[in-house]
């Protein structure tokens, strides 16, 4: 059970846990895929939507961006 009663215990559990995550994961490496595989899914919707004949660049942009980020949900 750990004892989160005061922020000093917080910080110390907040500490523990981000050295675990680095000491056990490439974090960065997470990172950079997470990343690579957002910008292909946005850019694959962009290049749809301009042969789909989407003339309105703000609809385009509004699609792309929540698409992007439902692909990461």
């Amino acid at each position: 059970m750990i004892n989160l009663s005061n922020w000093r215990s917080v910080r110390l559990w907040e500490n523990q846990l981000q050295q675990h995550l680095r000491r056990r994961h490439s974090l960065w490496l997470h990172g950079l895929c997470i990343g690579l595989l957002v910008l292909a899914v946005m850019a694959l919707t962009a290049h749809l939507q301009m042969r789909l004949g989407f003339e309105s660049l703000a609809l385009r942009y509004l699609l792309t961006l929540g698409v992007g980020y439902l692909s990461i949900c």
